[in-house]
């Protein structure tokens, strides 16, 4: 356990830092159905001192469909302890485009003394709809993460090249150690942005790390379909 009670994990790709989803070949039919999205990375911090009870958590997720989108997937989160005991749980929601790539973050109360975590994708296909809505709605820039009075406050730039105004854009920071790996994360994001627009944004977070090395910000859309 590294000092402050803070215990880091993960399990991450070399490929998971790319802040903006690739392109996906759109010569895939829709009739043989959607593949499983993959969790790209994840990791957490665990923090158990100073009172404190919780982990900060990120994961990475791809959509590797050419022509299928996810709305409101509902994304589990799971934490044990030492003695693999299940000791705290979060359920997210998840947007994904067709072949976008994004992530989930914040804090599992009660996950103090984690040592595992595990991010569980649901079985069925009933999220999936086909669409054929572009990935690459959002270029997200000047990425920096400064620590002061006790927050994490990640700043960037978020250019939209949608077509028409976005509403509730989230954004995803994703943190990482010096090595590369995930150690937690925050969400915010923007009300609404323009087409065309470059606007400012902030991701505020209270965990209490030493030093965050490196943040990637991926983006979701509202769930409003397109």
């Amino acid at each position: 356990m590294s000092p402050g009670g803070a215990s880091p994990s993960s399990a991450t790709s070399p490929d998971a830092s790319v802040a903006i989803p690739p392109s996906v070949a759109p010569g895939a039919s829709i009739d043989a159905g959607p593949v499983d999205l993959r969790v790209i990375g994840s990791g957490f911090t665990a923090f158990s001192s100073d009172g404190n009870d919780f982990a900060s958590f990120a994961a990475v997720i791809e959509n590797p469909n050419a022509r299928w989108a996810v709305f409101q997937m509902q994304v589990t989160v799971d934490f044990f302890d030492g003695e693999d005991n299940f000791i705290a749980g979060e359920e997210l929601f998840l947007q994904v485009l067709p072949g976008q790539r994004t992530a989930i973050a914040g804090e599992a109360f009660g996950a103090g003394r984690a040592t595992r975590m595990m991010v569980n994708l649901p079985d069925d296909t009933s999220a999936f709809e086909a669409n054929r809505a572009e990935s690459g709605l959002f270029r997200v820039s000047d990425v920096e993460t400064s620590r002061g009075d006790g927050l994490n406050v990640t700043r960037g730039r978020l250019t939209s090249r949608a077509p028409t105004s976005q509403s509730l854009v989230q954004l995803t920071a994703v943190y990482r150690n010096g090595r590369g790996a995930i150690i937690g994360g925050a969400v915010g994001g923007v009300d609404t942005i323009a087409p065309g627009a470059t606007i400012s944004f902030e991701v505020v977070d209270g965990a209490p790390f030493a030093a965050i090395p490196d943040t990637e910000v991926y983006w979701q859309l509202s769930g409003v379909r397109r």
